[in-house]
């Protein structure tokens, strides 16, 4: 009969297959399978691969390689590593288990050309590869239009041009013919310390001498309003007593003596007579409500007699 598999053959042990006579069951036959061959293991680069590293930094370039099977030894397998084809020294880089972790240190990374590369790590059961690039250390660009400036240059006349202005005139012959013969240039200084500095100095003006509006009470100016509401007053008042006879709005008359009182004392009280003379001002609107109580109280006296 045909052959029957008994026992599968593992990584570490035999197999075994059966057959049986097909005239004499008692009749058997076996014979043993090989051990399995275990599957080989691979290597890859699961951190930078396609890095980038620039020139001028002091960060290392780590990579990071794991293996198909029993990622837990591939630490115990690695042998080293290769960049562009050429062993790397153990000093110019460190290793450690984590699969295997591979950086790079930054001074050998300076000594690498800028460009892409290729790194190799080495297993004794495989290897894996993978690119990165170096790139130049950046520099901070220049503007092509403004000329560099010697801060060290000094002019003729002693000390350095930081703080003067030079402007070169060049004396051109008349002739085109003439243009072999040595053109003379001469150079003539400004001194920034021998500038007419502009005048700091501006004219005030005095309040006394600005025109003022009648509100400027701030400013030492007098209401007009309110020196004729305060004379009115004072005239109403005298009018009403020398035109008043016998009893009659007596008291009425006696009475407009008060808004007047009142009228040239708040007057004088408020006003600055020294000051610029103006129409109105805070105090105006009171003077007016005396002068017309004032005027009320002796319009009343009149009607009394």
């Amino acid at each position: 009969s045909a052959w029957k598999v008994t026992k599968e053959a593992t990584e570490t042990e035999e197999g075994e297959e059966t057959r049986v006579c097909k005239n004499d069951p008692t009749h058997k036959q076996t014979r043993a399978i090989p051990k399995v061959e275990p599957a080989k293991a691979t290597y890859r680069f699961v951190k930078g691969d396609d890095g980038t590293w620039t020139k001028g930094s002091s960060d290392s370039f780590e990579l990071i390689v794991k293996r198909s099977a029993k990622d837990s030894e591939t630490f115990d397998h690695f042998s080293g590593i290769a960049v562009d084809g050429k062993d790397v020294a153990s000093s110019n880089y460190t290793a450690k288990s984590g699969s295997v972790v591979i950086t790079l240190k930054p001074a050998y990374l300076e000594t690498l050309s800028n460009g892409d590369h290729k790194i190799t790590a080495k297993f004794d059961d495989g290897t894996a590869a993978a690119n990165f690039t170096v790139k130049a250390k950046a520099t901070t660009p220049t503007d092509p239009t403004q000329p560099e400036r010697d801060p060290g240059r000094t002019n003729p006349g002693g000390g350095n041009d930081a703080g003067a202005e030079t402007t070169a005139v060049t004396n051109v012959p008349d002739n085109p013919s003439d243009g072999d013969k040595q053109k003379e240039e001469s150079e003539e200084e400004v001194d920034d310390s021998k500038t007419p500095a502009a005048s700091s100095t501006t004219d005030t003006i005095e309040d006394d001498d600005a025109p003022t509006t009648g509100t400027d009470k701030a400013k030492g100016a007098w209401a007009l309003v309110n020196l004729l509401c305060a004379l009115a007053a004072a005239a109403i008042s005298i009018l009403s007593l020398l035109s008043g006879r016998g009893k009659e709005g007596g008291a009425l008359r006696l009475a407009t003596l008060i808004p007047a009182a009142i009228g040239l004392i708040a007057f004088f009280a408020t006003e600055k007579l020294g000051g610029t003379m103006g129409m109105v001002d805070g105090w105006t609107i009171p003077m007016v409500i005396i002068l017309a109580v004032n005027a009320v109280l002796a319009g009343l006296a009149a009607r009394k007699r």
